[in-house]
Order: structure tokens, then sequence, then C-alpha cells
């Protein structure tokens, strides 16, 4: 926690959002804006922080932040899940003490099922219950794009197209970087044992039906694989290729 005021990182566009203030007298505005920003970005850090989790860097952007964290992705769902609620949390608490009038507008957008934001994640996570971690991803990201479009559509003025275009290239990022996400999803559970209660055998060499909290076993050619045992052998084809 000690070193996250360091971590702190503005985008440009924020910028920008700052030198309009100051010129249209606004700079008042902006700074209880950030606060609200500032008070919801330090619920997730908190969180984060109890469970070990490691921060990269907190953004600061025009709508809200986003903290971005540097972890396992086979980390427990259930902690990820309070680490992503607990900043629209920590922003409702503190409206107790101080009603910003940014504070329902920011709370509300947040919780839109559109990536990055808090709603899309705490989807994302529930996805992942449900059906595999890969197809989890391939889910969120046709359900946060067709909010972009209904959003966008409902409003198409100038303002809303670049900034639903930002949003819906954050989402074309995050599908192209799938399939990196989903490799590593792997090698962390071919590297180190995992223990899930949960088990799940899988007919055939099919690693995109893995789950996240549960241990596969793979039937394969008539013959029963532990999950480390089939990934294994998944890996070393690759490097073979």
């Amino acid at each position: 926690m000690k070193n996250i005021p360091f971590k702190i990182k503005f985008h440009p566009l924020f910028y920008l959002l700052l030198l309009l203030a100051i010129v249209t007298a606004q700079f008042q505005k902006v700074i209880e804006f950030m606060m609200i920003i500032l008070i919801h970005e330090l619920g997730h850090i908190s969180v984060a922080s109890l469970f070990h989790w490691k921060v990269k860097r907190v953004l600061i952007l025009p709508f809200g932040g986003m903290v971005e964290l540097e972890e396992k992705l086979n980390r427990p769902i259930y902690q990820e899940f309070l680490i992503a609620i607990a900043g629209p949390m920590t922003q409702t608490l503190f409206s107790f003490f101080y009603l910003s009038k940014f504070h329902y507008p920011l709370l509300f957008f947040n919780l839109l099922p559109i990536y990055p934001l808090d709603g899309a994640k705490i989807l994302f996570l529930l996805f992942n219950l449900f059906t595999s971690y890969y197809h989890s991803y391939l889910i969120l990201f046709f359900c946060s794009s067709f909010t972009i479009f209904l959003l966008l559509l409902k409003d198409p003025n100038l303002f809303n197209f670049i900034f639903f275009s930002y949003l819906l290239y954050q989402n074309i990022r995050l599908l192209g970087s799938t399939p990196e996400l989903f490799l590593k999803f792997l090698f962390e559970r071919y590297q180190e044992d995992f223990f899930f209660y949960q088990k799940k055998k899988i007919i055939g060499a099919k690693f995109k039906k893995m789950k996240r909290d549960v241990r596969h076993f793979f039937m394969i050619e008539g013959k029963l694989y532990e999950e480390q045992e089939a990934l294994g052998t998944f890996f070393f084809q690759k490097l073979k290729k």
C-alpha cells in the first residue's frame, strides 16, 4: 500500500479534461470528480492488498479509474470478485459521509457490462462459474460490444462516438489478447499444481473447455490423463512445431 501513490498514472485525455476545466472555470468540479474516482480505486486496492495481489498501476481516465493487477490468472474467483465489487462498495460507503453529484452517475456507469468497467469484470467472473475460461472472454466481448452499440444508437452524438469508440477499441484489444491470456492460463496450470475442490473430466484434448477453480482430467484415446500431464504433452507438441 505504501508504494501505491507512485503507481498512480493519469491518462493523457485526463490532462485534456483538466485543461478544459481550467479554461471553463470548472476546476473545483474536476477535483471533486477525481476524489470520487480515487476513493473508488482505493476500495479495489485495499481488498487486493488484503489478498496479497500485486498492483501494477492505477490509471486515472476522464470517465473513471482502472486498477491494473499483476497476478496469476488462476487466483480464486471469489478473491477477484471481492476486489471488483470493493470499488463500488467503498464509493457507496463514502457517499454516506459526502454525497457528491458525481456519485450516482459514476456508480451506475461503472456497473455497465462494458469492458474494462467493473460491471464487465463482475459479469466475466459470473461467466467463469458456468463456462470455460476461454469462452468466458468471447462471451464478454460480445456482451460488452453489444452494450456499446446500444448506448451509441440511443444517443449518437460526436462526444459519445469518440467515447464509445475508445471503449470499443479496448474490447477489440481484449479479443486480440485472448489467445495469449489463454496460453498463460494453461501454462500456469501446467507449471503449478493448484488445488481445487471441483473436478471435471474432459473427453479429448479440448483444453478450451478448462474452467477456473476446477481440476481437470482428460480422457484421450481411451486413457485418462491428469491435468498437468495432458498440458505437458500439449506444450511439448507446440514446441516441436
